[in-house]
Formats: C-alpha cells, structure tokens, sequence
C-alpha cells in the first residue's frame, strides 16, 4: 500500500508539470484577443493577466526588450513542487514593468514652471534625461514653493513642475507614478503561495516593486527594482516581503524611496524562514535591508538568513541610510538573524544596526568599509547578540564598533580599525587602549586593531598581502562559502573574503 500510494503521488506531480501553460505577453505585437499560448499569439497588456486564473507549474512569460504599464495582481497559487513562474523570453534586456504613465504636451505657466492636465493625483514623478539619467521629483505645498528643479505640485487635476528646460536643451520624459505596485499579491489572509520572478524590471511605483502579503514560497531572483516612492514620505521599496520561506537572490535593488529590502511583520503576516542572497543594492534612502516587526506577535519574525550581498552607496548620494537594520517595536521581536558574509562600503548610516527588540543576532565574517557612522552597532538593550570575525574600518565619524548595552553580547575575533577617537565604544565610554577594551569587556581577545592593507576594486575592499592577520583566525561556524561563493576550507579567514595563502 505504502508503495502504491507513493505512485499516485508521483504521478500526480508529474501531472501538474504536464498540465502547467505557458502564456505568451508582447506588448508591441500581441493582442488581447489572441490566445496567449505562443509567441506568435502572445496577450498584449497586463490586464488580461489580471482576469484569468492561473494552475500550478504555469508560467507567465513576458517578451524581453518591451515594457508594460500596468500592475499585476497575482490571484493564483501554485505549490512548492510546481510553482507559478513570472519570466522572460526571447532575446534581449530584461522585461520592463512600470508603475507611471508618461506625462506629456506640457504648456508653459511662468519661466520655470510648466503646467499639464493630469487627472490623478501622482504619488511621484520621475524625470528621466536623454542620456537614461533619472531625477527625483520633490513634492511641494503649493506652486509658490516650485523654486528649484523637479519641484512639483498636483492641485485641481493640473500638474505643475518646475523645470529651467535649457539646462540641457531638451524637456526631459516625465514619468508619473498612479500604481501602487508593480507585482502584489491578495492581502492578509488571501496571499498566494510558490510564486517565482525571474529576470523582470520594475520601477516608477509609489509604494513597492513588488509586495507580497501574507505569502510563503515565493523566490525573487535576477531582477532589477528600482526608483519607488518619495524620499520624504514613508512609502518606496523595492521588495516588500511580509511572509514565510521567501529566497531573493542575485537581484539589483537601488534607488527606492525607504528600502531596498522590507521584511515587515504587521498584524496577520508571520515572517519566517526567509534568505536574502547575493544582491546588489545601494543608494536607498532609508534602509538597504530591514528587518521589522511591527505590531506582529513576539515571535513572528525569525529565522532570516542575510549573506553574501553587497551593499553600498555611490559618491554622491545624498540620502542617509543603514545598510543591515533589524528592529521590533511594542509586543514585536525579531529574532534569530544571521547576517554572513556581506560586504557593505560607503554606506552613509551605519552598516549593520541592531536595535530594540532585536533578539539572538549573530553578526559573522562581515566586511564593513568607510561608513558614515559605525560599522556595526548593537542597540537591543538587554537582548543577545553577537558579532564574530568582521573587519570594521572607519576612519570618517564613528568608532566602527558600537554596543550600547554589554549585556548578553559577545564579540571575538573582529579586527577593528580607525583613526577616530576611539577603535570602539562600549556602555557609553570610549576605551583608551585596545587592552582596556578586551579586559573590562572581555570582548575581543582573539581581535585586532591593526590596519590591514585594503584597496577597493570595483566597490569591493580587498586585502593586498597573503599574511594577513585575518587570514586563519576566525572563529569557525561552519559555513561553506565566503562572499564570493567560494569554498571556505578547515580553517576561516575573518571578513567577508578568504584570502588564502
């Protein structure tokens, strides 16, 4: 019986994947009236998406080097064995997906403000420059205050933007956000599970790329999101995640008006389980990874697993964010976090931050360069956390390393370096020496606040000599690869990187 039942069981994954479709989307050459199931009969517009329902194992296929305005609604689930698949096909960039309409035929109002009839209230507004440069538009009061560039103002279904046009000769393309979302799913109580995106662009939405609300299962991975929201507002994420056993990978996420990375935990949604790998993300204006329990029960955020990402802003960004955070409020804690093997450089908040709430935070084999305040900070009161094996070099504002409360925290074999006022600070005193330090916190015995030759390729801090102190003197817990994926051997390196001799 045993036996026959595993055969029913089989056959009946094999027969989702025999079941499953594959619909065709090209916006230039499709029609909504076709059938959707080859490419020569491809649907046209997102909305057609939106009306059907979709089976375990079908894909949903869009043509690349085309874009659609539009927001998809995922209505369907599929299992853990036969996912929905969100994707590209044929050649070129990447599928583009945008949450604006295009502003156009703007009429002058006075010498540096222009005037367009625009029905709805945009969240925000984009100007993009013949080169592909991209601007924030920064929303005003009223038409009396658009006094510089991309200042802009909705009153009475006209839209007003200041604007000096001669700056480059050319009006820029005005993209106006009216979606919230670029891909969401139903909300608490109604998400849809085992959901993938794959190799998919999405920008120009007010709230988030793409959300998903009370899900499990869903994989996002080779994706671009970018410029959501409004840097003065609460809103812009390029993925917002408030569900279980989610893995986001290999994805570029920069530009977005709050976060990169949103893992929430509000009323209903638990979030566990959850893997945040090998991205790239910079330059967002509040957090590159948060971690956030809000109003969530006391144990409904834990287990996330952030590695191997690199996080960094450029030269001239002006917002100021953090590159790890995890926090709690109220009832709310998150807890168990491991955060491995990162790089993060440049930030211009703190690297990784640990603040109230936050419980059993293991901090290992990190790279924090050049941050704008510390590399890393512990902040959770009375809560445990650790931090082992990180290099943290810091030689603009902050002591690297920052613990607030020294109990239920440990740190060891950490290289600290700066030329500030102090290598750390600890319980609201900097120490004088590194011997201080060590033998009145009994932090660090095995560390070191010697420089290390570090020179940056490609946003990247590499370590120049093989002898290096950091090499063989971690502390090893187990892990298998290092930032780059490769193979950590018998014996770990401190920081993000082996560098092997």
């Amino acid at each position: 019986m045993k036996l026959l039942g595993k055969v029913f069981l089989l056959l009946f994954l094999t027969a989702q994947f025999i079941y499953s479709t594959d619909y065709y989307l090209d916006s230039k050459n499709g029609s909504d009236t076709n059938s959707g199931l080859t490419p020569s009969n491809a649907w046209k517009t997102i909305s057609k998406i939106n009306e059907n329902k979709f089976n375990p194992g079908d894909k949903i296929l869009f043509k690349s080097g085309l874009e659609w305005r539009g927001q998809l609604q995922v209505s369907s689930t599929g299992t853990a064995n036969a996912p929905i698949v969100i994707n590209s096909y044929g050649e070129g960039n990447k599928p583009i997906i945008k949450g604006s309409n295009l502003a156009e035929n703007w009429k002058k109002y006075s010498n540096t403000v222009w005037q367009l009839e625009f029905a709805q209230n945009p969240g925000c507004i984009w100007l993009v420059d013949e080169d592909e440069t991209i601007h924030w538009g920064l929303e005003k009061e009223s038409i009396d205050s658009l006094t510089k560039n991309y200042d802009f103002v909705w009153q009475d279904s006209l839209l007003y933007l200041c604007l000096d046009a001669n700056l480059s000769g050319i009006f820029p393309q005005v993209e106006c956000s009216i979606r919230d979302f670029g891909i969401i799913t139903g909300w608490y109580g109604d998400g849809k599970d085992f959901i993938i995106i794959d190799n998919i662009e999405i920008m120009f939405t007010i709230n988030s790329n793409i959300r998903a609300v009370g899900s499990k299962g869903w994989t996002i991975q080779n994706c671009i999101l970018h410029h959501s929201g409004n840097t003065n507002e609460s809103d812009g994420q390029g993925i917002q995640y408030e569900g279980e056993d989610g893995i986001f990978r290999n994805n570029i996420i920069y530009e977005n008006g709050q976060h990169g990375f949103f893992l929430s935990s509000f009323g209903n949604a638990d979030v566990n389980n959850n893997i945040i790998e090998k991205n790239t993300i910079y330059n967002n204006y509040h957090t590159s990874i948060d971690l956030m329990n809000d109003g969530g029960s006391k144990n409904s955020h834990k287990n996330t697993i952030i590695r191997q990402n690199l996080v960094y802003d450029t030269p001239n960004f002006k917002g100021f964010e953090v590159g790890i955070q995890t926090l709690g409020y109220g009832n709310g804690l998150v807890t168990n976090v491991k955060i491995h093997h990162n790089i993060i450089a440049f930030i211009n908040g703190a690297g990784i931050s640990v603040v109230p709430n936050s419980d059993s935070i293991f901090i290992h084999n990190n790279t924090v360069y050049e941050t704008k305040s510390s590399c890393i900070n512990l902040d959770n009161h009375q809560y445990y956390a650790e931090a082992y094996n990180n290099i943290g070099i810091n030689h603009i504002y902050y002591a690297p390393f920052f613990v607030h409360n020294s109990k239920n925290k440990n740190a060891d074999n950490n290289i600290w370096n700066t030329d500030q006022v102090s290598f750390v600070f600890v319980d609201g005193e900097y120490p004088e020496t590194w011997e201080q330090y060590t033998s009145k916190y009994n932090f660090d015995k095995e560390g070191s606040s010697k420089d290390l030759n570090i020179q940056m390729e490609d946003l990247i801090p590499k370590i120049q000599h093989a002898d290096s102190l950091s090499v063989n003197n971690g502390k090893d817990f187990g892990y298998k690869f290092d930032f780059y994926g490769n193979a950590i051997g018998d014996k770990t390196d401190i920081g993000a990187v082996e560098n092997k001799i």
